[in-house]
């Protein structure tokens, strides 16, 4: 397992900056740092930062395809597009995908590693579960009802 020791501005789910009590941004600790860069990779399609085009797991990319084949690109774009940005590696991420309806998938990303805490000390333990329905967002398709 890599160890992990970046730190950046934390952001909400919504993917809103944080505002902390007395008004500054609020740094994100190692883990959560680490968690937030893999959301941002899956949720990326290449060359849709046009300052980083190669960024990106490019899952929008199976929209509209048969879901068959998305079960099985799926945890390999993940993979490749971590891969491709160098900041994550590889084997701390697992990825499952399951059927949850005819036209919806579930994917389940877990990062684990080893990370530095505020006091420079190596701690380790899963940096978190991430879950996304493919077709992952509103805007890229349609809303997804709940039920």
């Amino acid at each position: 397992m890599a160890i992990y020791f970046q730190r950046d501005i934390e952001t909400g789910l919504d993917g809103d900056l944080v505002v902390g009590d007395n008004g500054d941004l609020t740094l994100a600790d190692s883990p959560d740092s680490t968690s937030q860069l893999l959301r941002m990779l899956i949720a990326t399609d290449l060359n849709e930062l046009s300052t980083s085009p190669n960024f990106g797991a490019n899952i929008g990319s199976l929209i509209g395809g048969e879901m068959r084949v998305a079960m099985q690109r799926l945890p390999i774009l993940i993979r490749d597009g971590l891969n491709k940005a160098g900041y994550i590696d590889r084997r701390d991420v697992s990825v499952e995908v399951f059927p949850i309806d005819v036209d919806k998938l579930l994917i389940i990303v877990e990062l684990k590693g080893s990370y530095i805490d505020d006091d420079g000390q190596e701690i380790r333990h899963p940096a978190g579960t991430i879950k996304y329905y493919f077709p992952y967002t509103a805007e890229r398709l349609r809303e997804w009802p709940d039920a």
